[in-house]
């Protein structure tokens, strides 16, 4: 199970790179706190 759960978290993090280019001001502010 904790494979899955670090599975997830990468594709959160393939996403959230995704999230970046189309939002940029957010990803911004998620880096920054």
């Amino acid at each position: 199970k904790a494979d899955d759960v670090s599975q997830i978290f990468a594709t959160l993090d393939g996403i959230e790179s995704h999230l970046m280019i189309l939002y940029p001001p957010r990803s911004l502010r998620l880096y920054l706190s």
